[in-house]
């Protein structure tokens, strides 16, 4: 069935549709004649994956219709089955930034001497655009981690030495987007948390996604690939086998969801629901070079990566990886609406490859032939 009808474009730009439309969900597997074809299709590479190791969940969507919308491999529940999506949580982020842009709170363009006081002088240049394409010269770390007071994660952000060479090109940081969520509590006067669920989950209608620390009754989240790994960690991060609130889990990593609610904040922000349209468009703009492949160019704009053929946006993707859980996930959207999202708890595979991440590009790649 149609998830969504994109409708009548005014415009040749990519986000001048008037709307995604979504339509009732009764039944998902029923489609057209070509996708019954597809879903037995890539269903039965799917189930091959179970035996090589992969458990996850998947949700699929070709041509506005779902294709898949299962787990594999997992142990049976009523309950809906979420996962620790990791650096998947990034894109939430950049879409509070926006929104607090909206309202008037702050300028992407703005250094963070205007929020901060005391800021050392080799950060005094940064900006929140900086922050949001890892292009602040903050190098990748996690000083936040283990810290359960905004002060004390404050001072632990401010004490990392910037990389003076990568200011203005891109290097993946943990550190700068702890920092955004600092500066996200300090202008709402409100946990980061608790700004996230009203602004940007309600809107989206997210039931089975939440935090770092709240873990609902609501769903069934997957147990850590290593049990035993994740004992040892220290109590101020896990603890008995639930996720304890600290500064290293905000922000940067810290959100579980089910396959389904990450596919349904996509078409959300694509509709204009969370943040203007105008914003939307801003949030995918090709801002900090990354890579080239061929004749597609990856870029960081405000927390995805995005993948251009020229002027043309291809491609918008981001993947996560909790290692010490074992969970990690993989999200790759479209333009047009069409998305993969994997979310697993099976760690790696033979060849050390996150497993969320190798499944959604086969599919991806196994799609592309069978339209061919």
């Amino acid at each position: 069935m149609n998830v969504f009808i994109l409708m009548a474009c005014i415009s040749a730009t990519i986000f001048s549709c008037s709307s995604i439309k979504k339509e009732s969900e009764k039944s998902v597997m029923k489609s057209l004649a070509h996708t019954d074809s597809t879903y037995i299709k890539l269903d039965r590479w799917l189930n091959k994956q179970t035996t090589k190791g992969f458990k996850g969940s998947v949700y699929m969507v070709s041509n506005g219709d779902i294709i898949i919308d299962k787990p594999y491999g997992q142990q049976d529940t009523t309950l809906p089955l979420a996962y620790w999506i990791a650096s998947n949580s990034k894109p939430i982020v950049g879409l509070a930034i926006l929104k607090l842009e909206e309202d008037k709170k702050l300028s992407v363009q703005d250094p963070i001497t205007k929020y901060f006081q005391n800021v050392p002088s080799d950060k005094q240049h940064i900006t929140i655009h900086h922050l949001l394409t890892h292009s602040s010269g903050l190098p990748h770390g996690y000083a936040t981690d283990n810290i359960q007071t905004y002060e004390k994660a404050l001072e632990a952000v401010m004490k990392v030495p910037v990389n003076k060479e990568q200011i203005g090109m891109f290097e993946y940081s943990n550190n700068g987007y702890a920092l955004l969520v600092l500066l996200i509590e300090k202008l709402t006067g409100k946990t980061y948390e608790r700004f996230v669920e009203k602004a940007i989950f309600k809107p989206a209608d997210l039931e089975h996604t939440g935090f770092w620390g709240f873990e609902k009754e609501n769903v069934f989240i997957q147990p850590p690939f290593d049990s035993l790994r994740a004992a040892k960690q220290p109590a101020t991060m896990y603890d008995k086998g639930k996720s304890v609130i600290n500064y290293g889990q905000k922000g940067s990593s810290g959100i579980y969801s089910t396959a389904k609610d990450q596919y349904k904040i996509f078409i959300a922000m694509m509709n204009g629901e969370i943040i203007s349209k105008a914003n939307v468009e801003k949030s995918f703009k090709p801002y900090v070079f990354v890579s080239e492949n061929e004749d597609i160019k990856t870029y960081y704009a405000y927390g995805w990566f995005v993948g251009y053929r020229g002027n043309q946006l291809i491609n918008i993707r981001h993947s996560g990886e909790e290692t010490w859980l074992g969970h990690n996930s993989m999200r790759i959207f479209y333009p047009n609406g069409d998305g993969i999202v994997v979310l697993s708890n099976s760690n790696l595979t033979e060849e050390e490859d996150v497993w969320a991440v190798q499944v959604a590009y086969n599919l991806e790649y196994l799609l592309d032939l069978m339209k061919q």
